[in-house]
C-alpha cells in the first residue's frame, strides 16, 4: 500500500488536462496513480517501518509517534 499526496490546484491542472470529472472517484483514483508514478519521490509505502520517520511529518520515529498503540 502507497500513501500519495497531493495539492488541489495539481488535481484540477490533472483533471482538465486529461478531461476527466474531479467529482468522480475514478478520477481521484487515476490522479493517485499517476502522482504515485510521475512523483515517486513524493509517495511513502504504508505502513512506516517501524523506526523510520512518521509519515505525519512529527519528525518522530513512527513508532513513537502515529504507530503507538492506544494505552488505556
Amino acid at each position: 500500500m502507497r500513501m500519495v499526496t497531493g495539492i488541489l490546484t495539481d488535481f484540477q491542472a490533472y483533471a482538465q488536462r486529461t478531461g476527466s470529472d474531479p467529482a468522480n472517484q475514478k478520477t481521484r483514483q487515476n490522479y493517485g496513480e499517476w502522482r504515485a508514478t510521475a512523483h515517486p519521490d513524493q509517495t511513502l509505502l504504508w505502513p512506516p517501518a517501524r523506526n523510520g520517520p512518521c509519515w505525519c511529518d512529527s519528525g518522530r520515529e513512527y513508532k513513537k509517534c502515529c504507530g503507538t498503540p492506544a494505552k488505556n
